[in-house]
């Protein structure tokens, strides 16, 4: 479960990344 929670948390800061270069 905390597996999931951590990429819920990433997936939002790599699109981040890849939106602000």
């Amino acid at each position: 479960m905390q597996y999931m929670e951590k990429s819920k948390i990433n997936f939002p800061s790599m699109e981040e990344s890849l939106t602000c270069p």
